[in-house]
């Protein structure tokens, strides 16, 4: 059985062959992040404040409506929102995601944090589900960005 620790944060990172500018760029321009993120997105661009409606596109869950807001934009290294887990919007967790420039490419780290927010009856499921999905995502973007290079 998992303590509360356990669910409370998701973790992962991923080596990109490709430029952080490369990387950011896939991130943060809404066009490119609905390509590897499979969701279409109702903004043109990205700005720290601002909500972003979105709709997937994902095999099995096509038409699925959620939305994220943007906290934090810094040029290159941090992309931060918050969202709710399984298109919940009572229970907010935070997405983090940093960039690091390593020789031969970028490091890519996304934290989830804030499942402990998420009622005892969601939290497990939402903690598997997000997890299996950052796993997902995080393939995502590295083959979308090393195909595009």
């Amino acid at each position: 059985m998992m303590s509360v620790e356990q669910v409370s944060r998701i973790q992962q990172q991923i080596h990109i062959r490709a430029r952080r500018s490369r990387v950011w760029k896939a991130l943060t321009t809404p066009s490119e992040f609905s390509t590897w993120f499979h969701a279409t997105v109702s903004k043109s661009g990205f700005r720290p404040g601002e909500r972003v409606d979105l709709v997937s596109t994902y095999p099995g869950h096509e038409g699925t409506a959620f939305f994220f807001e943007i906290v934090e934009l810094v040029p290159e290294r941090r992309f931060v929102w918050t969202w709710g887990p399984g298109g919940e919007a009572d229970a907010l967790t935070t997405v983090t995601f940093e960039l690091e420039e390593l020789e031969g490419g970028t490091l890519v780290k996304v934290t989830e944090s804030g499942f402990e927010r998420i009622s005892l009856e969601r939290r497990a499921k939402a903690f598997e589900s997000n997890t299996k999905g950052w796993e997902i995502q995080m393939r995502n973007i590295c083959d979308y960005v090393e195909a595009q290079r």
